[in-house]
């Protein structure tokens, strides 16, 4: 998902509110995608050995969808709660399509 952060609005992204939309979301491969994360994260275990946990991060999948259907923060998140009301299954597709993708991301962080 292509997206740039604005200064004053965070996060900003073309809405994903077609069918024809979301089904351009695909699986991600987190190495191949940002493999400075992993990188970090093996320098700051080497680093702090049994002295500290190192902890990931990961969003989940209702925030980042809000974003995506939403196109930026909102206060009243209205594009996604017609999209629940109106088109569910899209939504599920979206939420199941992020679910999967942060899994690997997850477990890509503990590896």
């Amino acid at each position: 998902v292509e997206f740039d952060i604005d200064e004053r609005r965070g996060p900003v992204v073309e809405p994903y509110r077609t069918q024809e939309r979301v089904d351009t979301m695909t699986k991600m491969d987190p190495e191949e995608a940002c493999p400075f994360v992993g990188s970090v994260l093996r320098d700051l275990r080497k680093a702090v050995g049994n002295e500290a946990t190192v902890l990931g991060f990961v969003g989940l999948p209702y925030t980042l969808a809000t974003y995506l259907v939403e196109g930026q923060t909102s206060r009243e998140y209205l594009e996604i709660k017609k999209m629940g009301l109106s088109e569910p299954k899209l939504l599920h597709q979206m939420l199941q399509t992020l679910a999967d993708n942060i899994g690997e991301y997850a477990c890509y962080q503990i590896e």
